[in-house]
């Protein structure tokens, strides 16, 4: 079951992954409070491998590892709805990279500059998306090639971060680059975190003040306002802690989206903000007529309204 207070990402995979390529972000996504999101080809179990020289031989041998369930197929993903996407290893990536929505998928995370990794035989799907040109990574030898003609350049390190791609060679480097991942990710999650402007009777002058025509009268009127798109316990949790403020406005997405069509403040997921929830501004007490000075006013966004609205009766916050 999906846990909308978290963000997502997505992990993809399939039929003969690398067993520890998936399982090691696949349980380090859930440690740093992410929801990690296995994507394949159909939404089925697949059957992952194990990886390994055996000793005297020249290739690799596998064994059958564990088998994990897709909980999507490439066909039904959103891209906008996931943080950040992990390609893992194996003799997957060769099988499935020429599906046409898994490189749709691809296409739009190097396009948005979001956070990306990459291990082992991972390269092989970026690569045939064209999304490698230019960039530097870390990849198993011998898929090295699939990097170098698509016009990448390969870096034989346990960690290879170019900007937004980071990028290790086999699941030995694990503990090498997926830290480097995570902070892209927690850098990610924090920027869609609230911007902060706050204002009540005693906290003085607001700034900056991005639009006043929706902000209000703040010399005369005290509010406090939060404005945020993040995950949703901590929004939940801003509800309850100024909820039983008798000067206070909480807000959830539609402000956001209002505040950065109005300010067109840089924000690398701004057009998809504004398309998906600004329509829902004219919903909210700010964005209706004006309301009378001193009236205490919510919106509360659907997706956490069970919450929500359960704060509301607890801390006397107006619907």
């Amino acid at each position: 079951m999906s846990d909308e207070s978290k963000p997502k990402v997505l992990i993809i995979f399939g039929d003969a992954a690398e067993t520890v390529d998936t399982m090691y972000p696949y349980f380090r996504l859930i440690e740093g409070g992410y929801e990690p999101v296995l994507a394949a080809p159909e939404k089925r179990e697949y059957q992952m491998v194990m990886h390994q020289n055996k000793p005297g031989w020249t290739i690799t041998k596998e064994w059958e590892g564990y088998t994990m369930p897709a909980a999507i197929a490439f066909k039904d993903v959103n891209p906008e709805e996931y943080l950040g996407i992990f390609f893992s290893g194996g003799r997957a990536p060769e099988y499935i990279r020429e599906d046409d929505d898994l490189l749709r998928i691809t296409r739009y995370f190097f396009e948005k500059n979001a956070p990306i990794a990459s291990v082992c035989h991972g390269v092989e799907i970026p690569a045939r998306a064209d999304c490698v040109k230019g960039r530097r990574m870390a990849t198993v030898p011998k898929a090295k090639f699939d990097l170098e003609v698509c016009g990448g350049t390969f870096v034989d390190e346990p960690c290879v971060i170019d900007g937004n791609l980071v990028s290790g060679r086999t699941f030995w480097d694990h503990g090498h680059y997926m830290g480097a991942w995570m902070k892209l990710l927690d850098e990610a999650r924090d920027a869609n975190c609230p911007l902060g402007l706050q204002k009540t009777a005693d906290t003085g002058p607001v700034s900056p003040v991005p639009s006043p025509r929706f902000m209000g009268d703040f010399n005369s009127t005290p509010l406090r306002l939060a404005m945020w798109c993040g995950p949703r316990n901590i929004s939940t949790a801003l509800m309850r802690a100024w909820g039983n403020r008798p000067d206070t406005v909480v807000v959830d997405e539609p402000l956001y989206a209002h505040y950065l069509r109005e300010t067109r403040l840089p924000h690398a997921m701004a057009d998809e903000i504004i398309r998906h929830y600004e329509a829902d501004w004219e919903k909210s007490p700010l964005g209706s007529p004006a309301r009378s000075r001193g009236e205490t006013r919510s919106f509360i966004k659907n997706k956490c309204a069970t919450t929500c609205c359960r704060a509301s009766a607890a801390t006397g916050l107006a619907k």
